[in-house]
């Protein structure tokens, strides 16, 4: 079809094109306020709002926000414009923990239908820890405005022998400042298995455990510092909380 310049984005699972020039390169070529949008589950193309005016080679974000681009040749425009219903722009993919008794189906005018959520954290493999976990349940329908996703959450209880291992790694330079380290390495070691996080912003980490497994050891690195060893044991139902500061290594 020759078609060229668009401005393209990625929202509700879609590939999203809007814009460009229609008809090639030759003379019989335009540039276009046409938009389309892909669906790959389905395999289809189908057709977008048309944006208030022609233009190409402009961006688009996802919401949808086109801004900038040029009407013709390369006489650029300042302009920014929404397109909405299509917002939802994070990863999409299956939840291992959540399920729904319908994946989908068809409405007629004034019909409704129930669908059962079920949240399972015994048959996910990526839930191995007590907590609150959510996800973001998209609700697509057959047009170009899309529901708001339905926000799903699941809270976990820590068995009754497991324990908390858990504290603040912090960083001491060679005048003696301390600062908490973000993104330190902890490795936890147990009798069964070993396991590999990194702190946050604030130095922070923390873990279950099954008191069986203890005593566990504290591994701690961080580029430019030297590691550090802990052990410790785990006490059910508490959090055993170890502070450490790791030494820079130039000094």
């Amino acid at each position: 079809l020759g078609w060229w310049g668009a401005a393209s984005t990625v929202a509700n699972g879609q590939l999203l094109l809007s814009g460009g020039v229609a008809g090639g390169t030759g003379p019989t070529s335009s540039v276009t306020n046409e938009g389309h949008a892909y669906d790959p589950v389905a395999g289809e193309w189908h057709a977008l709002p048309n944006a208030p005016a022609p233009f190409y080679r402009g961006a688009v974000a996802c919401g949808v926000y086109r801004v900038g681009g040029a009407r013709q040749y390369f006489e650029a425009t300042a302009t920014a414009q929404e397109l909405p219903g299509y917002d939802i722009c994070g990863p999409s993919g299956d939840v291992p923990w959540l399920s729904e008794s319908d994946t989908a189906f068809t409405l007629r005018p004034g019909q409704s239908k129930t669908v059962t959520l079920k949240l399972d954290a015994g048959t996910a493999s990526t839930v191995d820890q007590p907590g609150d976990y959510s996800a973001a349940l998209a609700v697509r329908v057959d047009g170009p405005v899309q529901p708001a996703p339905l926000q799903v959450s699941m809270h976990i209880d820590p068995p009754k022998r497991w324990g908390r291992v858990g504290g603040t790694v912090s960083g001491a330079d060679c005048t003696g400042s301390v600062a908490p380290l973000s993104r330190a390495k902890v490795t936890v070691q147990t009798k069964r298995s070993t396991t590999s996080l990194w702190t946050d912003e604030a130095g922070n980490w923390s873990l279950w455990v099954d008191k069986r497994d203890s005593p566990v050891t504290l591994i701690y690195s961080q580029d430019g510092f030297s590691g550090l060893t802990k052990r410790v044991k785990v006490r059910s139902g508490s959090t055993v909380s170890t502070d450490v500061v790791l030494r820079a290594a130039a000094c």
